[in-house]
Protein backbone atom coordinates (compact mmCIF):
# COMPACT_ATOMS: atom_id res chain seq x y z
CA UNK A 1 0.00 0.00 0.00
CA UNK A 2 1.36 3.53 -0.96
CA UNK A 3 0.46 6.04 1.44
CA UNK A 4 -0.38 9.86 0.15
CA UNK A 5 3.44 11.32 1.44
CA UNK A 6 5.53 8.40 -0.99
CA UNK A 7 2.58 9.32 -3.87
CA UNK A 8 3.12 12.91 -4.57
CA UNK A 9 1.74 14.64 -2.10
CA UNK A 10 4.17 15.34 1.23
CA UNK A 11 3.09 14.66 5.16
CA UNK A 12 2.66 17.57 7.15
CA UNK A 13 3.83 16.69 11.04
CA UNK A 14 3.21 19.70 13.58
CA UNK A 15 6.00 19.10 15.81
CA UNK A 16 5.01 20.58 19.58
CA UNK A 17 6.89 19.73 22.73
CA UNK A 18 6.34 15.67 22.72
CA UNK A 19 8.25 13.69 20.19
CA UNK A 20 6.76 13.45 16.88
CA UNK A 21 7.98 10.76 14.54
CA UNK A 22 8.09 9.44 10.91
CA UNK A 23 8.57 6.54 8.54
CA UNK A 24 8.21 5.12 5.59
CA UNK A 25 5.09 2.41 5.07
CA UNK A 26 6.33 -0.78 6.06
CA UNK A 27 8.48 0.22 8.74
CA UNK A 28 9.17 -1.50 10.64
CA UNK A 29 8.53 -4.82 8.47
CA UNK A 30 9.96 -3.57 5.32
CA UNK A 31 8.90 -0.72 2.86
CA UNK A 32 7.89 -1.45 -0.42
CA UNK A 33 9.68 -0.60 -3.74
CA UNK A 34 9.67 2.33 -6.11
CA UNK A 35 8.96 5.05 -3.27
CA UNK A 36 9.22 8.29 -3.54
CA UNK A 37 8.36 9.86 -0.16
CA UNK A 38 8.58 13.00 1.19
CA UNK A 39 7.78 14.90 5.03
CA UNK A 40 7.53 18.50 6.37
CA UNK A 41 8.16 18.89 10.49
CA UNK A 42 7.41 22.12 11.00
CA UNK A 43 7.47 23.44 14.85
CA UNK A 44 3.88 24.83 16.31
CA UNK A 45 6.12 27.18 18.96
CA UNK A 46 7.13 30.70 17.94
CA UNK A 47 10.86 30.79 17.29
CA UNK A 48 11.33 27.06 17.96
CA UNK A 49 13.80 24.96 16.56
CA UNK A 50 13.67 21.09 15.48
CA UNK A 51 15.89 19.07 17.07
CA UNK A 52 15.83 15.59 15.31
CA UNK A 53 17.40 12.26 14.76
CA UNK A 54 17.41 9.55 12.09
CA UNK A 55 17.34 5.80 14.41
CA UNK A 56 16.93 2.15 12.66
CA UNK A 57 18.32 3.18 9.52
CA UNK A 58 18.31 0.12 7.59
CA UNK A 59 18.28 0.59 3.57
CA UNK A 60 19.85 -0.83 0.25
CA UNK A 61 22.93 1.68 -0.56
CA UNK A 62 22.54 1.18 -4.25
CA UNK A 63 19.34 2.97 -4.89
CA UNK A 64 17.26 3.21 -1.57
CA UNK A 65 18.56 7.24 0.27
CA UNK A 66 16.77 9.37 2.71
CA UNK A 67 18.19 13.43 2.63
CA UNK A 68 17.38 15.83 5.24
CA UNK A 69 16.79 19.29 5.23
CA UNK A 70 16.70 22.76 7.33
CA UNK A 71 13.54 24.11 5.83
CA UNK A 72 10.81 23.56 3.15
CA UNK A 73 12.70 22.44 0.27
CA UNK A 74 15.05 20.52 -1.22
CA UNK A 75 16.51 24.11 -2.04
CA UNK A 76 17.37 24.81 1.66
CA UNK A 77 20.54 23.53 4.03
CA UNK A 78 20.79 19.84 4.01
CA UNK A 79 21.55 18.05 7.00
CA UNK A 80 21.88 14.61 5.90
CA UNK A 81 23.15 13.92 2.29
CA UNK A 82 21.97 10.43 0.78
CA UNK A 83 21.94 8.39 4.35
CA UNK A 84 21.97 4.57 3.93
CA UNK A 85 22.96 1.47 5.78
CA UNK A 86 23.43 -1.82 4.16
CA UNK A 87 23.98 -4.62 6.20
CA UNK A 88 22.31 -6.71 9.24
CA UNK A 89 22.84 -3.93 11.99
CA UNK A 90 20.78 -0.47 11.96
CA UNK A 91 22.88 2.66 11.77
CA UNK A 92 22.09 5.92 13.92
CA UNK A 93 22.16 9.45 12.55
CA UNK A 94 23.48 11.60 15.39
CA UNK A 95 20.84 14.28 16.55
CA UNK A 96 20.82 17.44 14.57
CA UNK A 97 18.97 21.14 14.92
CA UNK A 98 16.32 22.75 12.38
CA UNK A 99 16.86 26.45 13.23
CA UNK A 100 14.29 27.21 10.19
CA UNK A 101 11.74 25.54 12.77
CA UNK A 102 10.98 23.31 9.85
CA UNK A 103 12.51 19.70 8.65
CA UNK A 104 11.86 18.12 4.80
CA UNK A 105 12.52 14.98 4.49
CA UNK A 106 13.08 12.88 1.48
CA UNK A 107 12.99 8.79 0.79
CA UNK A 108 13.31 7.06 -2.59
CA UNK A 109 13.71 3.53 -2.91
CA UNK A 110 14.35 1.42 -5.84
CA UNK A 111 12.60 -0.97 -7.61
CA UNK A 112 14.72 -3.86 -5.44
CA UNK A 113 13.65 -4.87 -2.12
CA UNK A 114 15.09 -7.40 0.89
CA UNK A 115 14.03 -8.49 4.09
CA UNK A 116 16.71 -6.81 5.97
CA UNK A 117 15.89 -3.46 4.33
CA UNK A 118 13.44 -1.90 6.96
CA UNK A 119 13.40 2.02 6.04
CA UNK A 120 14.04 4.02 8.78
CA UNK A 121 12.34 6.15 11.83
CA UNK A 122 12.99 9.41 12.45
CA UNK A 123 11.58 11.58 15.68
CA UNK A 124 11.34 15.23 15.77
CA UNK A 125 10.81 17.51 18.96
CA UNK A 126 10.28 21.44 19.44
CA UNK A 127 13.33 23.02 21.20
CA UNK A 128 14.25 26.19 21.83
CA UNK A 129 16.25 27.90 25.29
CA UNK A 130 14.51 27.59 28.39
CA UNK A 131 17.46 27.90 30.61
CA UNK A 132 16.78 31.59 32.72
CA UNK A 133 19.31 32.74 34.59
CA UNK A 134 20.30 29.23 36.45
CA UNK A 135 23.56 29.68 34.65
CA UNK A 136 24.60 32.80 36.02
CA UNK A 137 23.43 32.55 39.44
CA UNK A 138 21.24 29.54 41.69
CA UNK A 139 17.94 29.81 40.32
CA UNK A 140 14.71 29.08 42.25
CA UNK A 141 12.16 27.66 40.03
CA UNK A 142 8.20 26.44 41.28
CA UNK A 143 6.46 23.89 39.90
CA UNK A 144 2.30 24.34 38.99
CA UNK A 145 0.06 22.13 37.77
CA UNK A 146 1.34 23.21 33.99
CA UNK A 147 4.07 21.57 32.53
CA UNK A 148 7.04 23.74 32.25
CA UNK A 149 10.58 23.52 30.62
CA UNK A 150 13.94 23.77 31.45
CA UNK A 151 17.11 23.26 28.95
CA UNK A 152 21.02 24.16 29.09
CA UNK A 153 21.69 27.88 27.77
CA UNK A 154 21.46 27.88 23.55
CA UNK A 155 19.51 24.76 23.71
CA UNK A 156 19.23 22.96 21.15
CA UNK A 157 22.53 23.65 20.20
CA UNK A 158 25.60 22.50 22.22
CA UNK A 159 26.56 24.02 25.80
CA UNK A 160 29.54 26.21 26.54
CA UNK A 161 32.34 24.69 28.54
CA UNK A 162 32.81 25.37 32.34
CA UNK A 163 28.80 25.91 33.27
CA UNK A 164 28.14 25.75 36.58
CA UNK A 165 24.38 26.03 37.00
CA UNK A 166 22.39 25.81 39.50
CA UNK A 167 18.18 25.42 39.18
CA UNK A 168 16.03 24.80 42.09
CA UNK A 169 12.66 23.36 41.70
CA UNK A 170 10.02 23.82 44.50
CA UNK A 171 6.43 23.32 44.88
CA UNK A 172 4.31 26.01 46.66
CA UNK A 173 2.31 22.99 48.20
CA UNK A 174 3.20 19.68 49.56
CA UNK A 175 2.12 17.54 46.70
CA UNK A 176 5.32 15.87 44.85
CA UNK A 177 7.55 17.22 41.72
CA UNK A 178 7.64 15.23 38.57
CA UNK A 179 10.55 15.79 35.86
CA UNK A 180 10.89 13.95 32.99
CA UNK A 181 14.41 14.35 30.58
CA UNK A 182 12.70 14.55 26.97
CA UNK A 183 16.44 15.22 25.67
CA UNK A 184 19.76 14.02 27.73
CA UNK A 185 23.22 14.72 26.11
CA UNK A 186 26.39 14.95 28.33
CA UNK A 187 29.69 14.98 27.46
CA UNK A 188 31.58 10.86 27.33
CA UNK A 189 33.18 10.40 30.84
CA UNK A 190 32.50 13.58 32.80
CA UNK A 191 34.68 12.34 35.62
CA UNK A 192 32.77 14.95 37.91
Amino acid sequence: ETHGQCSGTQLVTTVGYSTASISPPGYPSGYTTNLNCKWLGTTSVSGAAILFRVTDLTTNCMGDLINVYDGTTTSDNQKHTDQCMSGSSASTLGFQSATSGNVFTTFVSDASSAASEKGFKMYMISAQDFSGTGCLSAQTLTATTTEQYLTSPSFPNGYSQNLNCDWTISSSSSSNVYIEFRFLSLEDNCGY
